[in-house]
């Protein structure tokens, strides 16, 4: 079951109308359904987690976290993913359904993010310099928080990466300066 809705509120900020969006989206992961509520205010995206059980009562206390959120419930987790592009970077985790960390991490100031379509696998990119020159790096996950490979890359392109005799297409972003 996947519900998304969709919320606009208005207010006033020293005389400049300002339009911070909420969405929430219901994902079932696992015996638990997780409610996810994602909102943006200016440049920042903050996301609020609250873990329900099957008759959608509190199982966990209602995580707040700056960033996003990357659902990989096939697998009965999910990422929540510091990219704050204003202040610095905190841990971002992934975690099991019932909330529970099975790995954190540090990236940095990331640009891109994804998964796999069966979920054994997910990405970050972000920008870095390499010899005076803007690179993209890619840093590949499995499912456990295992970092199974990282690469710079000069130029943009489609790379795949091989994992358990499966093949997994990614698009590597153009490489641009950081910030």
């Amino acid at each position: 079951m996947k519900v998304v809705k969709v919320h606009i509120f208005f207010a006033l900020f020293l005389g400049v109308l300002i339009m911070p969006v909420r969405a929430e989206e219901v994902v079932t992961c696992g015996e638990f359904l997780l409610d996810v509520t994602v909102m943006q205010e200016r440049e920042d995206t903050s996301i609020l987690l609250r873990v329900l059980d099957k008759d959608r009562k509190l199982v966990f206390p209602v995580i707040r976290h700056p960033g996003a959120f990357l659902p990989l419930c096939k697998k009965g987790v999910f990422l929540l993913i510091d990219n704050s592009v204003h202040y610095l970077q905190g841990r971002s985790f992934l975690m099991t359904a019932d909330s529970k960390v099975v790995a954190s991490f540090e990236f940095g100031e990331i640009i891109a993010f994804g998964k796999s379509k069966d979920e054994e696998i997910f990405w970050i990119q972000y920008f870095d310099i390499k010899e005076k020159m803007p690179i993209t790096v890619l840093t590949v996950y499995d499912i456990t928080g295992e970092k199974i490979f990282s690469e710079s890359f000069k130029k943009e392109k489609i790379f795949q990466i091989k994992k358990s005799n499966k093949k997994y297409d990614i698009k590597i972003l153009k490489p641009d300066y950081p910030g």
